[in-house]
């Protein structure tokens, strides 16, 4: 007759395994006037995914093409609604934390690629609003806009801005970098 109980454990019938040395060594006493030990915190940064080999910090994520030129046509859209003074005074209250008035209703900031942190209001304002547009703008027409498509096969997906103000955009969607 055959065994109708199912097979057990590759040892039944012969002695267990060992149990692994650190299951037989002791547990060191915990003293009770210890100091208590905050628990570790979060990586200050985590790679961006794996294909693009770019550090961001923990909590955020490079933004896609996508989101990024949404953000362009939010941006338009907003200034002219508010007749452009609106767009200026909301830009330059937002401008120190890296964002600009889309920008912050889509949860991205700008930060910079070597402090990881949010640029701040001089960056923006004049590297990359005043001095990035006007480079931005000379390198269009000399290619014939074929660079309005550089986020598309940059790794960082930089625009001409982006490069001259050393920076990437980042989705911040909870807001760690404020």
């Amino acid at each position: 007759m055959t065994n109708s109980q199912p097979p057990g454990p590759p040892w039944q019938g012969q002695p267990a395994p060992p149990p692994p040395a650190s299951a037989t060594q002791p547990m060191p006493p915990v003293r009770q006037d210890a100091a208590v030990v905050p628990a570790p915190r979060a990586p200050l940064v985590a790679p961006a995914p794996a294909d693009r080999n770019v550090v961001v910090p923990a909590g955020t994520h490079l933004t896609s093409v996508g989101k990024k030129f949404v953000s362009y046509l939010l941006d338009g859209l907003l200034s002219f609604v508010t007749l452009g003074i609106g767009w200026l005074i909301w830009g330059a209250i937002v401008a120190g934390g890296g964002q600009t008035p889309a920008r912050q209703l889509l949860g991205m900031r700008v930060i910079s690629q070597q402090t990881l942190r949010p640029l701040g209001w001089a960056q923006m304002v004049f590297m990359r609003g005043i001095v990035g547009s006007i480079i931005q703008g000379f390198a269009f027409l000399f290619t014939f806009f074929i660079l309005v498509f550089m986020p598309l096969w940059d790794r960082r997906n930089q625009t001409v801005c982006d490069k001259v103000s050393s920076s990437i955009v980042v989705d911040d969607p909870h807001g760690v970098l404020r």
